[in-house]
């Protein structure tokens, strides 16, 4: 009676340390999962179909050595030998991977995906560009570089996983914040993510071009709470734009040809004002994004009166033109305000929309 009991207490207690040890083999198994995931994302690195084939082949090769081990032993011998393994491996886990070492691997792997991963900037249809990667809970944590042409940036760096918002500067596009999320990180395509930044073409008229001609300034003003607020002025004959360098779309010119004809503008005054719109002088400025409101004007040399003026609300288009024709009309009350420019463009802005 007394032997029945010890057998069966010893086959519970083989039957839990069974049960114990294939639990912290799964627990291992799903850990060594998660790293080759987070390998895959972060470095591009994790098992490849060829490593998958040598681990399928380990209990292929396991079950012809047994067959090799059962024809030169026998039965009894292979047996023996098999559960002298048997002991070896349930010896080794029970040493070597128990539920410490298994924390240990577990708190340390989610420290380590928590606070170091990975940007993706994928490449841009216009070539390599420079971008700036910087965190906005510590604006001076930044990652400089350019994009590759032909394949997909990788930024590794570290983060703090409670600061997740970064913000994301590509030439030619406007700043974007990302969420540069733990364990995962962040994929970035410009041209489906970003938005481009507009190049916005200020067309000045005849009338305008012989004022710019004679000594006459281009003034450029942005809306904001505060009403309009003069950006920059500069002097010169040609029409102006602000934003990145872009060709001009060819069917702008054929737009402007049909246009001077209907109003029935000369060959000679058209050639002249389609080299001087073919050819704009560029404004630093900031970069402009939509739903931003801009006005364009045109006064004379001495500043006592605004010739042609536009404002207009900034859209998504990469390239949006603007022409600067018709004479101004406003009244005297605009006239004699502090900043009669402000004042005219708040007198336009009601077509901005």
């Amino acid at each position: 009676m007394a032997n029945s009991i010890r057998n069966e207490a010893s086959g519970l207690e083989k039957q839990s340390l069974k049960s114990s040890l294939l639990i912290r083999v799964v627990f291992l198994a799903v850990w060594v999962a998660l790293v080759d995931l987070w390998l895959a994302r972060h470095f591009r690195i994790g098992l490849s179909f060829k490593d998958l084939s040598m681990l399928l082949g380990v209990p292929l090769g396991s079950l012809l050595s047994v067959g090799v081990i059962d024809f030169l032993l026998g039965k009894e011998k292979r047996e023996s030998f098999l559960e002298s393994v048997k002991d070896y491996g349930r010896n080794f886990l029970k040493t070597h991977v128990n539920s410490g070492v298994i924390a240990v691997l577990y708190i340390g792997g989610a420290l380590l995906a928590a606070t170091y991963t990975t940007v993706s900037i994928d490449a841009t249809r216009n070539g390599p560009r420079e971008f700036v990667l910087a965190s906005l809970a510590f604006p001076d944590k930044r990652e400089k570089g350019t994009t590759s042409p032909e394949k997909i940036r990788d930024i590794h760096m570290w983060i703090n996983p409670f600061a997740p918002d970064h913000l994301l500067s590509v030439k030619g596009y406007l700043p974007q914040t990302i969420k540069v999320e733990p364990f995962f990180g962040a994929m970035v395509v410009p041209d489906r993510d970003l938005i481009a930044t507009p190049t916005i073409l200020f067309r000045p008229d005849f009338r305008g071009s012989v004022i710019l001609r004679s000594g006459g300034w281009f003034q450029l003003y942005k809306k904001t709470d505060d009403g309009f607020t003069m950006i920059i002025e500069d002097q010169g004959q040609n029409a102006r734009y602000v934003g990145p360098q872009r060709n001009q779309p060819r069917e702008l010119w054929n737009d402007w040809q049909l246009e001077m004809a209907a109003l029935g503008i000369q060959k000679q005054v058209t050639a002249m004002l389609m080299r001087l719109w073919r050819q704009p002088s560029p404004l630093q400025t900031e970069p402009f994004g939509p739903n931003e409101i801009l006005c364009g004007l045109i006064i004379n040399g001495t500043k006592e009166k605004y010739v042609s003026g536009v404002v207009t609300k900034v859209t998504r288009d990469e390239y949006i033109d603007l022409s600067m024709g018709g004479e101004l009309n406003y009244d005297q009350e605009t006239a004699d305000s502090d900043d009669p420019g402000a004042a005219l463009c708040a007198l336009l802005d009601p077509g901005a929309g």
